[in-house]
């Protein structure tokens, strides 16, 4: 297919108007660095409103030095990350999970020895055990809260110190754009105007039906009410493939184009 003079133009265009929203994740990827829990909270509130997944940020170790001050400002994360839909959330779990090869971990929750005892000066110490990929949101407690976000970014850095030089090499450095950010813009700008309205295709790990894992899911978001499981962005996942290709081919596919 032949690009036209008109076609590059729109192009060009579209690739500048992303361009603005890169500046906008620019700074939500430095607020992730941020060592400051509120700051940290706000990179997650702004992903959301702007419909981006974690994939599409680079959210290393979150290290706010605030959070030395207690188990209040841990709490504050995991929930945000729980508030901004079910790919952050999923993103947390997995994340506490991967870091640790289990989905099971135990978390020290204070039994005071008179019932609603404020002042928590008589008691003792008891371990629960919880799933960080199966427990319910509304059942963890702020202390296994606490379990996972430690095990999701405090985890990490015991097994590898490059993470602590190289967030404090960042913060001193002027934000550049990054290849991968850069080979995004280009990838969505070309898919706003090859592809029609509402399709979407990611580089995303996925299971086929057979059984079989492909890289590359093709999304679309539904006209109508439908029960199908969406994506903070509001798409419903149509098939996973090994290729961009046939992801491509099934959407045309599916427009009989």
């Amino acid at each position: 297919m032949k690009i036209t003079k008109r076609h590059l133009k729109r192009i060009i265009k579209e690739e500048i108007e992303e361009f603005s929203d890169q500046d906008a994740v620019d700074k939500i990827n430095e607020l992730f660095r941020s060592t400051t829990t509120e700051e940290i909270v706000t990179a997650i509130q702004m992903a959301w409103m702007m419909g981006l997944s974690p994939e599409d940020l680079e959210i290393y170790p979150l290290l706010p030095r605030d959070i030395a001050k207690g188990n209040e400002n841990s709490v504050r994360i995991v929930d945000a990350f729980f508030d901004a839909g079910p790919n952050w959330e999923e993103y947390i779990r997995n994340k506490a999970y991967d870091e640790t090869g289990s989905s099971k971990a135990d978390a020290q929750h204070f039994v005071p020895k008179y019932p609603n005892d404020p002042t928590k000066t008589s008691g003792s110490y008891e371990f629960r055990e919880f799933d960080f990929l199966k427990t319910p949101a509304s059942e963890l407690t702020p202390e296994m809260k606490t379990e996972m976000y430690g095990k999701a970014f405090l985890t990490p850095l015991t097994k590898d110190t490059s993470w602590m030089s190289k967030v404090k090499n960042e913060r001193k450095n002027t934000m550049k754009i990054t290849k991968r950010q850069l080979r995004n813009i280009i990838r969505e700008s070309l898919e706003q105007f090859y592809f029609s309205e509402g399709y979407s295709v990611r580089k995303q790990n996925c299971t086929r039906s057979d059984g079989k894992k492909g890289k590359y899911v093709l999304k679309y978001k539904p006209k109508k009410k439908t029960s199908k499981k969406k994506d903070s962005q509001g798409y419903v996942k149509a098939g996973c493939h090994t290729s961009k290709e046939k992801a491509h081919g099934q959407r045309a596919a599916i427009e009989g184009g």
